[in-house]
């Protein structure tokens, strides 16, 4: 007597092996798809960050080029205040269109505050108090996101920054305490992170060449 066979059908380890083989390469493919998502993703961070760090040392470096005089009590290593003529609104002492006295005094110049608020690189605008007198508010604005450090650096005129760490330069000013009286050039230095990616960037901002003590 012949036994029957069914040539047709496959042997339960066969089927076992086609489906080990099946798991095997489907989570190949998976990986391989969240491979490529999460280089997608952090590129899409990296852009973040570097469009983030352009808008916030292009906003810094203005308003720095803007100072007319620093307060050294409130600036130093992680934040800046000084005055500036935000809004243009100056008077030009009669007879001499280069000298500004009430730039000097400060009577109509604006407070200005950089500092780290919240991940955030973060400006603070004090009005002067003529027009707070008159209902004008003190208002802030954000320069940047996704900020985890915020770093000053100063430096005299004709020392440019030295050593292997460009986010950490020395032969500075360490504290920055007399800003007015011998700093020529800041380092603005930012630390910025996003999911996986962590960035630092940095830019040099030279002051302008003018008297910056004032004249009582």
């Amino acid at each position: 007597m012949h036994k029957l066979r069914d040539d047709g059908g496959f042997t339960i380890v066969e089927l076992l092996m086609v489906s080990i083989i099946g798991s095997i390469m489907l989570a190949g493919m998976v990986g391989l798809i969240a491979s490529i998502f999460g280089v997608f993703g952090e590129s899409k961070d990296v852009q973040t960050l570097n469009d983030s760090s352009r808008r916030a040392l292009a906003g810094v470096s203005s308003l720095l080029r803007t100072a007319l005089h620093f307060d050294n009590s409130y600036s130093n290593s992680s934040q800046v205040m000084f005055w500036a003529d935000i809004d243009n609104d100056q008077i030009p002492v009669v007879g001499n269109s280069s000298t500004w006295a009430d730039i000097v005094r400060y009577k109509l110049a604006e407070t200005v505050e950089l500092y780290s608020n919240n991940n955030k690189l973060t400006m603070k605008v004090t009005p002067p108090l003529k027009e707070l007198n008159e209902g004008v508010t003190v208002s802030t604005a954000r320069l940047g996101s996704y900020l985890t450090d915020l770093k000053f650096f100063y430096f005299p005129a004709g020392v440019m920054p030295g050593g292997t760490d460009p986010y950490n330069p020395t032969g500075g000013i360490p504290d920055g305490s007399d800003i007015n009286g011998q700093v020529s050039m800041i380092r603005v230095v930012l630390k910025m992170s996003k999911g996986k990616v962590h960035r630092s960037y940095y830019q040099d901002v030279f002051l302008r060449i003018i008297e910056r003590r004032p004249n009582y």
